[in-house]
């Protein structure tokens, strides 16, 4: 079943679906549907995900801002526009150079 808060049919503008929050990482969802789905996390300068492990194939899209985002020991820096594939089980960690806004696009296996 398709989880969202937003409405269908209604154009929406992602910077205005959150704000950064100098404690932590925020993460807002867009929808999911059980299988994957889109979700928006907001960044502060300096804030980072420690490692951890990519529960579904996922499409890391920085939309505002840099992202360092280590993959296997190989860091790739991630600029706005840009986007990285990710696969199902992949360990990984991210580090937010500047203020960011990256949409996550998940879908399991």
């Amino acid at each position: 079943m398709l989880t969202t808060d937003l409405k269908f049919g209604e154009v929406q503008t992602l910077s205005s679906l959150t704000a950064p929050d100098m404690e932590k990482v925020t993460f807002t969802n867009i929808l999911d549907n059980g299988h994957g789905g889109i979700a928006l996390l907001t960044f502060s300068a300096g804030q980072e995900l420690s490692e951890h492990i990519a529960p579904a194939e996922v499409m890391v899209f920085v939309t505002e801002g840099e992202l360092l985002l280590d993959i296997n020991g190989t860091t790739h820096t991630i600029q706005a526009g840009q986007f990285i594939l990710l696969g199902n089980g992949v360990r990984h960690r991210a580090e937010a150079v500047r203020d960011a806004k990256v949409m996550l696009v998940k879908i399991k296996p």
